[in-house]
């Protein structure tokens, strides 16, 4: 997948996330209108979990979007151009590509 195309899916489910986030915080206020505290805490537990569970998707979908494509006859570490290189390890780090 081309890195245009990962970063518009990292658009769109920020997007889609963004009427989530926040959900711990209207929870928590929405919790205070029930009468006992152990009818509070599953809501503030739900709450906090789906703002926990958005947050990492979108952190892993963002760092998918933005990792580096691996170009052939360049070093991912150290950008040395490994064209004529047999080996397969880069002479610069030592790194094997």
């Amino acid at each position: 997948m081309t890195r245009p195309a990962r970063i518009a899916i990292a658009i769109f489910l920020t997007l889609a996330a963004m009427p989530c986030m926040g959900f711990f915080f209207i929870g928590f206020m929405h919790s205070w209108e029930l009468n006992s505290p152990m009818q509070r805490l599953p809501w503030q537990v739900t709450y906090g979990f789906l703002e926990l569970v958005s947050l990492v998707i979108l952190i892993f979908a963002w760092r998918y979007a933005l990792r580096p494509e691996r170009m052939a006859g360049i070093c991912m570490k150290c950008g040395f151009s490994l064209r004529d290189n047999t080996t397969g390890v880069c002479p610069e780090c030592g790194i094997s590509n």
